[in-house]
């Protein structure tokens, strides 16, 4: 697909700092973290293509690969696609240029806040003179039999009141295009920035850049503040604490403040991560929010005993020079997926690690 590219930010070896409380016994299970590559990010010029609600950019019975979440996705993400596209949603012509900076998997706290607005963030040098293109609904998918049901179910509305919407505001951007749910646009000129980093990994560079202009740029005056929180998942519908009450007790009695962030509008939850010194709680969405805290806070990451894949937040913290410190925890059983599974926090553990800080 004809297209031309230019350099937004320089890539770089992401060197790693290693975890507070690091064990000798526990180094295979970061070891393979401790230094990576992050590649350029670039910003593509493509003229006269196609955009869909779900960010994936084709032209005649072709998809634009960079345009996908992962390039192995083009093996169930192809001419199907494309044409259900043409037969069941109406073609919208618009003149102009456009940034795209999303794609089908950015409705998750995770992959928006530290993949996609990353991407949005370092073309702000253009944005001002361009419209960024937001979808109207989520249609999340991630194999070919989700991606065909996409076109036959009602996705996820995103209104102003996402941290979608909430989080490009932070960012200063005012001029807003929505993809229709029922239409897909063909626009003259269309802009999209590549990803700046694997999953789980960031450009060092990029990420505290973007937490220093946050810093700069936004209020953090939120009231109330606490300086200890702990993030609790009660509400999440999986991956719980099942001894939360003996840990929120030991935790309070160290000063932390326990919290479910679903009880707090994004701005709210952006003013409590950015006024707070120390962030506990278990491998999930919410540990996103290191982004918004300052530099040389604390975080303590609840971890699943014998998981060293998922390790997004540890390498966050790194980036963002905070101080990682982590816990394993047991499993209620072996059997089940590491995503899925409950677990219990030594609490003789955790007291050590407390008194560390």
């Amino acid at each position: 697909m004809k297209h031309t590219k230019i350099k937004l930010f320089d890539g770089l070896i992401s060197e790693r700092v290693e975890p507070i409380n690091l064990q000798r016994t526990h180094i295979s299970k970061f070891q393979n973290e401790f230094s990576k590559i992050i590649h350029h990010t670039y910003l593509y010029e493509l003229p006269n293509v196609n955009v869909t609600l779900d960010g994936i950019v084709f032209k005649r019975a072709k998809i634009f690969s960079p345009s996908l979440h992962h390039e192995s996705h083009g093996n169930w993400l192809g001419i199907i696609y494309i044409f259900l596209t043409r037969l069941l949603k109406k073609r919208i012509r618009k003149k102009g240029t456009y940034l795209l900076g999303f794609d089908y998997w950015g409705e998750g706290y995770y992959h928006w806040l530290l993949e996609e607005l990353p991407r949005i963030y370092c073309s702000r040098k253009i944005q001002e003179e361009h419209t960024v293109l937001v979808p109207s609904k989520w249609n999340s998918f991630y194999s070919f039999r989700t991606m065909l049901r996409s076109f036959f179910k009602v996705g996820k509305e995103l209104d102003e009141s996402s941290f979608h919407h909430q989080s490009i505001e932070l960012l200063g951007i005012k001029k807003l295009e929505v993809l229709p749910m029922n239409g897909y646009l063909f626009v003259e000129k269309l802009l999209m920035p590549s990803y700046t980093a694997p999953t789980g990994n960031y450009n060092d560079k990029l990420i505290k850049e973007i937490n220093s202009f946050l810093f700069s740029n936004v209020e953090f005056s939120t009231k109330p503040k606490y300086d200890k929180i702990y993030l609790s998942r009660k509400q999440a519908p999986r991956r719980k604490v099942l001894n939360e009450n003996e840990v929120e007790k030991l935790l309070t009695a160290h000063g932390y403040k326990c919290l479910c962030f679903e009880d707090f509008s994004f701005k709210e939850q952006v003013g409590l991560a950015g006024q707070c010194s120390s962030l506990i709680s278990l491998h999930g969405a919410g540990l996103s929010n290191m982004l918004f805290m300052k530099q040389g806070s604390i975080v303590l990451e609840l971890r699943m005993k014998g998981d060293q894949q998922n390790l997004c937040y540890y390498s966050l913290a790194s980036a963002l020079s905070i101080n990682y410190y982590y816990l394993f925890c047991t499993r209620n059983a072996d059997n089940i997926n590491v995503q899925d599974a409950n677990i219990s926090v030594d609490l003789l553990e955790l007291e050590k690690i407390l008194q560390q800080f």
